[in-house]
């Protein structure tokens, strides 16, 4: 049975149309222009810390634990 790409990672078919549609305008790419490229998996990212969020990263199942916690004021 072919499993197609939207089945495996549940696309919208829009997004998979789309996908398609700009790896075939690149597939003829040589390293040169690849090499000005960043893929992100969209997920939100900045290379600059502008977004003044405090990310946290914690074990599954810790999140309220009094350890975790430290309050600060600004």
């Amino acid at each position: 049975m072919l499993v197609g790409l939207s089945d495996v990672f549940h696309l919208p078919q829009l997004t998979v149309a789309l996908s398609l549609t700009w790896s075939r305008e690149h597939a003829l790419w040589t390293p040169q222009p690849w090499s000005c490229v960043m893929f992100s998996e969209e997920s939100r990212f900045s290379l600059q810390s502008d977004s003044r969020r405090t990310l946290i990263w914690r074990a599954p199942g810790t999140r309220y634990h009094q350890e975790s916690i430290v309050e600060r004021h600004r």
